[in-house]
């Protein structure tokens, strides 16, 4: 069991969404979560939906130099912050 509690972080090697590249079924980490932020593009949303047919999946849109500007000033800020 190496998915964090805390949705979009993660524990060891393993994150959220390779749970879902990998297929793991029965996996606590997916059914232990109500919600999962980021990476989501790494998912594999078609054996999700499958999986749970009666979830609710959001898609976020932004505007390309928004959203490299945010990803950006995210690394700069954890180059900073961490010893």
């Amino acid at each position: 069991y190496l998915c964090p509690s805390v949705p979009h972080g993660y524990s060891g090697s393993r994150r959220w969404f390779a749970h879902t590249v990998n297929h793991v079924v029965h996996s606590r980490c997916l059914n232990d979560n109500d919600a999962f932020l980021d990476n989501g593009d790494k998912a594999d949303v078609p054996w999700l939906v499958a999986q749970y047919p009666s979830a609710r999946f959001v898609l976020n849109v932004r505007e390309l130099r928004g959203w490299l500007v945010s990803r950006l000033d995210h690394a700069r800020h954890n180059r900073i912050h961490i010893t």
